[in-house]
């Protein structure tokens, strides 16, 4: 509970949860986020300052600098006694020597800055724009699975399945060859014959390998009967009444209790009640164009439902029939 007692599950920045009395409880003035009440409990600080061990500061302490990206005090590379980012030293400690914003140790070789006190080629960082390698060397460049870290000056390697990225959140190519397919920035784990998949499960597809056709979540050769091969590589519904189709206006087979009918030039599948509109009703069975009623605005002409009745007859709007106009009369108003 807050100051203004309102409940919540987390404390609001400024303030702290305060176990013992179940109040949210105001931080040190310096901390924009803190654990407890003291100067030196804080998770995060107040503008222009930085967090150093706890404590928010003016001024990084010496061998660290002020990174402005997470607001805190970092340390300087290993040799450097004072810097004012990863990659510019603007001091170095005794037995290293400066170069082009960076202290290396002169016992060492192969491009280390620092290197293993057991093998002076073993690089623990590497001397001015040069990358530590996997294998503890230095190159200007990146192995593959690996980007190039500006922050600490490492190859520092890609998330798991990815072959190649731009950083650590930012994947370009996967490993398809293990099943990683490429969804956005990120490669999810897949069954063999998605293209994409859900990340929550490997085998339930969102789209297919090159041709093969996605049905319900599985890719399939060809579709089953009552699909066919639709766009985008999806299995579509034929219309209701189709056993095989080649699209999804026309029928080549029909279901059981289906006859094949051709509407509209379209051979389309029909049951013993189909009736289509303008019909309301039709006469007999498998006669779905044979009306005996029709809907509303629509009159019956003998067998058809039509919009107006033809000349000599009338509408009649009790029961929606087109009726034979009296004798030597055209028509009726």
């Amino acid at each position: 509970m807050n100051n203004k007692k309102v409940c919540r599950t987390t404390c609001p920045n400024g303030t702290y949860q305060d176990s013992g009395s179940g109040l949210c409880k105001q931080c040190d003035f310096s901390c924009s986020q803190c654990t407890g009440p003291s100067n030196s409990q804080c998770k995060a600080c107040q503008f222009l300052t930085y967090l150093s061990n706890g404590s928010c500061v003016t001024t990084c302490p010496t061998g660290q600098y002020a990174d402005e990206t997470s607001k805190t005090c970092s340390n300087c590379p290993d040799g450097c006694s004072s810097c004012t980012s990863y990659t510019n030293c603007t001091g170095c400690k005794t037995g290293y020597t400066s170069s082009s914003g960076a202290c290396s140790d002169s016992s060492c070789t192969g491009n280390c800055a620092t290197c293993s006190s057991s093998s002076k080629s073993s690089c623990l960082s590497c001397t001015s724009n040069l990358y530590l390698q996997p294998g503890n060397t230095c190159n200007s460049t990146c192995p593959s699975g690996y980007y190039q870290n500006s922050q600490n000056m490492t190859c520092t390697a890609c998330s798991t399945g990815c072959k190649a990225c731009s950083d650590g959140k930012t994947c370009t190519q996967c490993d398809a060859s293990s099943g990683y397919r490429q969804q956005g920035n990120s490669c999810t784990l897949c069954a063999s014959t998605c293209a994409t998949c859900s990340s929550s499960n490997p085998n339930s597809c969102q789209s297919c390998e090159n041709g093969l056709y996605l049905f319900n979540n599985q890719c399939v050769v060809t579709c089953q009967k009552g699909y066919f091969n639709g766009p985008n590589y999806t299995c579509s519904p034929c219309v209701t009444g189709c056993d095989q189709c080649s699209n999804g206006n026309s029928c080549t087979t029909c279901s059981t209790d289906y006859q094949p009918f051709t509407y509209k030039n379209q051979q389309i599948c029909i049951n013993s009640s189909s009736c289509f509109s303008p019909c309301s009703t039709c006469s007999g069975t498998f006669q779905p164009t044979t009306c005996a009623t029709c809907n509303q605005s629509f009159y019956l002409q003998g067998t058809n439902c039509v919009a107006t009745c033809n000349q000599g007859y009338y509408a009649n709007q009790s029961n929606q029939t087109c009726v034979q106009c009296p004798a030597n009369c055209s028509g009726m108003f």
